[in-house]
């Protein structure tokens, strides 16, 4: 019995899989992509359109929105939460199908498609923001409004001091992905079966 409630479930290792591959595409992006600072510039720019080794990160936006919906049917955040963690999902999708415009000089791009990137982006800060308050309110775990000022800190903190930007950004999706792999790691650890779902779990 004690094997069953420790050993990961089929569902649980496969997004902790999609996760750690979403790190590691973030992470692997930067040196893939020509004359980049990591400490200043985003993650949308190791994406952007008319970069070559853009499609490393694209393919992380991607890992991670999959992440996150093959985890929200096993969190009991309520359905605000996990309403709003899918839309985060979708601007995830988003953000990789519509690029960040170059930062290389001379690169031709899409205005319209550098507009609908940004607009995403806005969103999917939103979205998460919207869900770790949700959950907070839910579950009663009120360390979740720690992550939800940390959501929106450090997007402020990139736009007030933008020599740190990417440093900036790259702590938020680290936090993001951590917590991720932390409530995965929890989620994974429960009994299969009807006693699992009826039995409220609380992941914070």
């Amino acid at each position: 019995m004690t094997r069953q409630l420790t050993r990961p479930t089929s569902p649980a290792l496969l997004t902790g899989v999609l996760l750690v591959g979403a790190a590691g595409a973030f992470a692997l992006g930067p040196l893939v992509v020509p004359a980049y600072d990591i400490v200043t510039q985003s993650i949308s720019e190791t994406a952007a359109q008319g970069s070559p080794g853009a499609w490393v990160a694209r393919t992380g936006f991607a890992l991670l929105a999959l992440a996150v919906l093959s985890l929200l049917p096993r969190v009991t955040w309520g359905w605000g939460s996990r309403a709003a963690y899918t839309l985060f999902a979708l601007g995830l999708v988003a953000v990789g199908v519509w690029s960040h415009e170059p930062y290389l000089p001379g690169v031709a791009f899409d205005p319209t498609e550098a507009t609908l990137h940004s607009v995403a982006a806005s969103a999917m800060g939103v979205a998460v923001v919207t869900g770790e308050l949700l959950a907070a309110r839910h579950t009663r775990h009120w360390s979740r409004l720690a992550l939800a000022g940390c959501y929106l800190g450090l997007p402020m903190a990139m736009a007030g001091h933008p020599a740190l930007a990417g440093v900036y950004q790259r702590l938020l999706f680290a936090t993001l992905i951590g917590h991720l792999l932390l409530v995965t790691w929890r989620a994974g650890r429960q009994p299969n079966g009807p006693s699992a779902v009826s039995r409220p779990v609380s992941l914070d």
